[in-house]
């Protein structure tokens, strides 16, 4: 990214703290006053933070919501049945039986390296296995079974906006 610019990106991340997150989207990019240091004053980054958590929120909670339709620009071929962005994500990025991955939202700023914000998607995402098709799909944490082995994860509580 050229210095004077900053962007938003959303990240999947993994239910164990410290878990690599895997790039999926950048949402939102626009121009910063970045300082000779190539830096944004703590104000600058306050504001950038805030405004891409706001437009990542409002996506997350609308048009790209875990229960509304993936447009055709994700699916691999024009006749591929129409799915959730939930069961896309099942499908595409978690392993079967997963649960408690996030979004989260990065950003970049001045031509630097991009960084946690802390801001978490609205829902956990959690992915049960069909036992006998083996498709994985989305399930909200209020329906995911635990067993011993695969207790209720800690992340799965309603959420709060920063």
């Amino acid at each position: 990214m050229p210095p004077g610019e900053y962007k938003c990106s959303i990240y999947l991340i993994g239910p164990r703290p410290g878990s690599p997150g895997r790039y999926l989207s950048t949402v939102q990019t626009g121009k910063a006053n970045c300082g000779s240091d190539n830096k944004l004053t703590p104000a600058e980054r306050d504001y950038f933070v805030k405004a891409c958590n706001n437009s990542v929120y409002k996506g997350l909670t609308h048009s790209f919501s875990l229960e509304s339709t993936v447009p055709s620009s994700f699916k691999d071929n024009p006749d591929e049945p129409d799915r959730t962005f939930g069961d896309y994500l099942c499908t595409k990025v978690i392993q079967p039986n997963g649960c408690g991955f996030q979004y989260a939202i990065y950003m970049s700023e001045c031509g630097g390296e991009a960084y946690d914000t802390g801001f978490r998607g609205p829902e956990p995402i959690c992915c049960k296995a069909n036992p006998f098709t083996q498709e994985n799909k989305y399930i909200s944490c209020s329906q995911w079974t635990p067993r011993e082995d695969r207790p209720i994860p800690p992340l799965c509580k309603p959420f709060v906006r920063p």
